[in-house]
C-alpha cells in the first residue's frame, strides 16, 4: 500500500507565511482524497509543496521517503497536474502524452508505450482529437491532455489542481469517476483541489480542509462538510440536504461574511 505523508509543512514567499505547519495524512492508495479550501487559502502551494516543487519547512514522504530523495521520473514521485497549462507548442494531444510518457528514457517509442498512451486517450475521450495541436484545444480540452500526460507516468501518487475546473458538466462527472475509479480498481492514490463541494461529497473518499494556511478539518465527507464549516471557511449560510438517490448536496441559502485566507 502506497501512503503519502505531509508533517509539519510551512512555506513562506517573502516576509508571508502561506502554509503553517501542515500536516496531513497518511494518505493512502486506493483513496480519492480532496483538498477544500476558499481562494488563496493556499491550495495550490501545497499540492506544488507536495510534488517537491517548492521547498520549506517540514517533511513530504512517500512510503516513508522524502519526496526530493525520489528520483524525477520515479513512479513514486508525485505527478502534478496544476491549473496553469502551457499551451505554446505545436505538437499535438498524441505527441505531447508520447513525450510525456518518455521523459527520462530513450526516444525510440515501443509498442507497449504507444498501445498505453492509445488506452488514456480513448479513456479521456480525445481520440477525435489526437492529431489536433494543442494551441488549437478549448482550455477543458488541454486540461484533460494534462491529466492524461500525468497518468502516462504511471504514477503511485496523482495530484490536480482544480482537474475540472475548465470542464463542462459532462466531462467533470466523467473525469471524476475515471479519477475514482483509477484510486480504487488500480490502487492510485489520487489528492486533487475541488471548488464544487457537490463534487466532493460525491465522489471524495477523504476530505482535507485548508483554512489561512492550515489544516482545520479532515475525515470522510459527509461528516467534515457541515454548515458549521461552510460558514468558518465560505462565510455563507447552507443547509445539507439528500437527493432521492441518496448523495447529500449542499444548498446555498445566502452569504454571511467573507471568509478570511492566506493570500
Amino acid at each position: 500500500m502506497i501512503t503519502l505523508t505531509i508533517e509539519g509543512v510551512s512555506v513562506r514567499f517573502g516576509r508571508k507565511t502561506v502554509l503553517h505547519d501542515v500536516t496531513m495524512g497518511p494518505l493512502h492508495s486506493g483513496k480519492l482524497s480532496v483538498l477544500l479550501g476558499a481562494n488563496a487559502a493556499g491550495k495550490s502551494t501545497l499540492l506544488r509543496r507536495i510534488a517537491g516543487q517548492l521547498q520549506g519547512q517540514g517533511q513530504v514522504r512517500v512510503d516513508g521517503q522524502p519526496v526530493c530523495d525520489w528520483p524525477e521520473q520515479h513512479p513514486s514521485r508525485p505527478a502534478l497536474v496544476p491549473q496553469d497549462i502551457f499551451t505554446g507548442t505545436g505538437l499535438s494531444v498524441m505527441e505531447a502524452i508520447l513525450l510525456s510518457a518518455k521523459q527520462g528514457s530513450g526516444w525510440r517509442v515501443r509498442e507497449h508505450e504507444l498501445n498505453a498512451v492509445t488506452r488514456l486517450v480513448e479513456q479521456l475521450q480525445l481520440t477525435a482529437l489526437a492529431g489536433s495541436e494543442l494551441h488549437t484545444l478549448s482550455g477543458g480540452q488541454r486540461q484533460l491532455v494534462s491529466v492524461a500526460q500525468a497518468l502516462v507516468r504511471n504514477p503511485k501518487v496523482l495530484l490536480l489542481d482544480e482537474p475540472t475546473s475548465a470542464l463542462d458538466l459532462q466531462r467533470q462527472f466523467e473525469l471524476l469517476t475515471l479519477l475514482r475509479q483509477l484510486a480504487h480498481q488500480h490502487g492510485l492514490c489520487v489528492l486533487m483541489t475541488c471548488h464544487d463541494i457537490n463534487h466532493v461529497l460525491r465522489f471524495a473518499d477523504h476530505v482535507d480542509v485548508l483554512h489561512c494556511g492550515q489544516i482545520v478539518a479532515s475525515g470522510e465527507p459527509r461528516t467534515v462538510i457541515t454548515p458549521a464549516l461552510l460558514r468558518q471557511i465560505y462565510g455563507i449560510e447552507a443547509s445539507i440536504e439528500q437527493s432521492a438517490q441518496g448523495y447529500p448536496y449542499v444548498v446555498v441559502l445566502g452569504t454571511r461574511v467573507c471568509a478570511t485566507s492566506a493570500e
